[in-house]
């Protein structure tokens, strides 16, 4: 975690002792009872889809996703976002075939996993924000306005998934992905309500400097750390659906290194603070 350790470290006290600008989850209706997008005045929704693609780029890892993918990238284009990033893993069932189908942007990560995918992206993009979603169907673009429209005020937003869905996510991935959560709130000083979401929006210029030390999919709980340390950070509520292929996350393994990363980060924050005051 020496990474991680120097980031923290050098975030200044007042960020560090409570100056977050943090609410809890924008919007109170369900996900799953109302439709995702929306048009706000003042937001960061534009008339065209056009000037959205010069603002935000949507970036997918992908790893064996050759099921999926091709229906994402649809929904995608329908709902005219086309200014997409697949960055894969080296797959070898056929996903990077598909995703060469489509007029956008493939490439190889650099690294292994998620995290490997994600250093990668936030090297290549050049717009002012970035969505990064899964490829694996369970995420709906439709929802991609509804984050997006905040992101003027906050350095990431995070889709928030109904926990309680019993439909599309078991009682034991509940229960991980409650106790993550709250622990990561305990710590971190924030109030989110789905930390371990594999759909959220980030401003560029803020992960560019980023110095991660994860190398799976505990990646997404150091980016919200360090995003909470030192910026802005908030959720909204998302829809989240069946996934379409084979589930790589392992409830278990990838849980208890999630959390553990989270305790490391909360620990090294602590002692940042306490040697600042």
């Amino acid at each position: 975690m020496q990474s991680a350790t120097t980031t923290l470290a050098a975030l200044g006290k007042a960020n560090m002792t409570g100056s977050i600008k943090e609410m809890g989850t924008i919007g109170n209706s369900s996900p799953q009872e109302s439709e995702c997008s929306s048009q706000e005045n003042g937001s960061l929704i534009l008339e065209k889809p056009s000037e959205m693609n010069i603002l935000v780029t949507i970036v997918i890892p992908t790893l064996n996703e050759q099921e999926a993918i091709g229906k994402v990238l649809d929904e995608l284009f329908s709902t005219g976002l086309k200014n997409i990033l697949v960055v894969d893993g080296n797959s070898s069932d056929g996903t990077l075939d598909t995703a060469k189908k489509y007029p956008i942007s493939v490439i190889i990560q650099n690294g292994k996993g998620k995290a490997g995918a994600l250093k990668t992206a936030f090297e290549k993009v050049k717009t002012r924000y970035m969505m990064v979603m899964d490829g694996d169907f369970t995420y709906d673009p439709s929802c991609i306005h509804r984050i997006l429209e905040h992101m003027q005020s906050y350095d990431q937003i995070i889709g928030a998934r109904n926990l309680d869905d019993k439909k599309n996510i078991s009682a034991l991935h509940k229960f991980g992905n409650k106790l993550i959560t709250k622990t990561f709130n305990a710590l971190m000083g924030t109030s989110l309500s789905d930390v371990c979401s594999g759909m959220y929006a980030l401003r560029t210029e803020i992960v560019k400097d980023m110095d991660l030390s994860s190398t799976g999919f505990d990646v997404e709980a150091e980016i919200a750390a360090q995003i909470a340390s030192s910026g802005r950070i908030t959720d909204v509520p998302i829809n989240y659906r069946q996934r379409i292929g084979k589930q790589k996350l392992s409830t278990w393994k990838h849980g208890f290194k999630i959390l553990n990363t989270i305790l490391k980060l909360g620990i090294i924050r602590r002692l940042t603070v306490q040697r600042l005051e």
